[in-house]
């Protein structure tokens, strides 16, 4: 049960997911359908919160008209095929480190770690990140 101070603070909270090339798509709209249902959960119980999702592809994010979303967390998917996730684009690597600094949340699934690395190496302040187990050396050795 929500209380009064829950109730009286509509939050709205705004999660990009990045669709890149090679990205599974099951994990993409999986993600996107599981804030729809916490709406509908939040909705059906009284809580005042609200999940807006944006699915961004690399191109969209290079096309311009995202950096004035104030997303406040980014979502990196898994990867099924290619080897995109291995070598992103630099402008999404800035795009993300952007909205990392602005205060967004970065995080990740399974190999999408690979995606946002130069951003969590930029943040010294931070631990490491961890990922598949067989990957963690190289990526380790790219600081």
């Amino acid at each position: 049960m929500a209380n009064s101070s829950q109730l009286a603070d509509k939050s709205l909270i705004k999660i990009g997911i990045i669709n890149y090339p090679g990205a599974m798509l099951s994990a993409v709209q999986g993600l996107r359908e599981i804030f729809l249902l916490a709406n509908r959960i939040c909705a059906q119980n009284g809580f005042e919160r609200e999940f807006e999702v944006i699915l961004l592809t690399p191109e969209d994010i290079a096309g311009g008209g995202y950096e004035d979303h104030h997303l406040q967390v980014l979502i990196m998917t898994p990867c099924l095929e290619g080897k995109y996730h291995l070598q992103p684009d630099a402008h999404l690597n800035r795009w993300m480190q952007q909205h990392h600094s602005q205060g967004a949340v970065v995080c990740s699934v399974c190999a999408g770690l690979f995606c946002w690395q130069p951003v969590a190496f930029s943040m010294a302040d931070r631990p490491p990140p961890t990922g598949i187990w067989q990957n963690v050396l190289p990526l380790t050795t790219r600081r």
